[in-house]
């Protein structure tokens, strides 16, 4: 068959192989080749950004090479492409969008660009073979759902510049094994670390006002013995099966504790 080429991009339907030579080239072929056929794609030097969607839905694309140069990797931009098996990102991203990786079961990264500094709500969601065991020093938020359902990542703490962490962000991350949260955390999203039954905290940042619905629900391994002094409120189901939960008391400003938040915690001693 003959190649197809337009602006910035080319593809030979004879091996699967669309070739990017321009950030445009990203998303201009998709009106022209079966996103379907495409098997391996090939982004040359020059290309620095990644557009919105641009190989969402190859289901059938395995193999990738990202140019040295990337920056900036757009929104849902690798979106359901279940059979990639990248095990690196260049070493100068510096932003992933939203959804940018959900869906792609066989993701194999083993770590994440230093200098990274976002990374979107559920950029990472379902990516199960994940096995990340740090996170680039400059993030200063997790984002809603980013990491959910990522069993593979063995983080044991998060970069000291995080701010807030989103609702569903850690949700059901079995592995991660952190020992403390940030100092300068502020707000912790609901389901957050929902089913998180390998962390181990002792405290919580002092700057937290309210433990949000199902925050910690199923971590059974958090030994906290007191509250940060500012919390008001305490969600539903909160700290629900946190069996090893051993708090004395409550900070004296709460004033609303939600439906079952404490429900199985079998060693508080309120």
């Amino acid at each position: 068959a003959e190649p197809i080429a337009g602006s910035g991009y080319s593809f030979n339907p004879d091996d699967g192989t669309l070739t990017v030579s321009s950030n445009d080239g990203t998303t201009a072929w998709r009106n022209h080749i079966d996103k379907t056929a495409v098997t391996n794609a090939v982004l040359e030097s020059g290309v620095t950004s990644i557009g919105d969607s641009a190989f969402s839905g190859c289901k059938n694309l395995n193999e990738v090479t990202l140019p040295d140069d990337l920056t900036s990797i757009g929104k849902s931009a690798f979106y359901d492409c279940e059979n990639i098996e990248l095990t690196k990102l260049p070493s100068g991203l510096k932003s992933i969008g939203n959804s940018a990786f959900l869906d792609c079961a066989k993701l194999a990264l083993t770590e994440l660009p230093s200098g990274l500094k976002s990374i979107g709500t559920s950029a990472f969601w379902k990516c199960a073979n994940i096995a990340l065991a740090e996170l680039p020093s400059g993030l200063e938020s997790i984002e809603s759902s980013t990491f959910l359902g990522c069993t593979n990542i063995t983080l044991t703490k998060l970069p000291d510049g995080v701010k807030s962490i989103g609702s569903g962000a850690f949700k059901n991350c079995t592995n991660i094994a952190l020992t403390e949260l940030p100092d300068g955390v502020t707000s912790i999203g609901d389901a957050a670390f929902y089913g998180c039954s390998s962390i181990v905290l002792t405290e919580l940042p002092s700057g937290l006002t309210s433990i949000e619905n199902k925050v910690f629900y199923g971590c059974k391994n958090i030994e906290l013995t007191e509250l940060p002094d500012g919390v008001k409120s305490i969600g539903t189901s909160a700290f629900q099966d946190c069996t090893n939960l051993a708090l004395k008391e409550l900070p004296s400003d709460v004033t609303d504790i939600g439906y079952a938040a404490f429900r199985n915690c079998t060693n508080l001693a309120l």
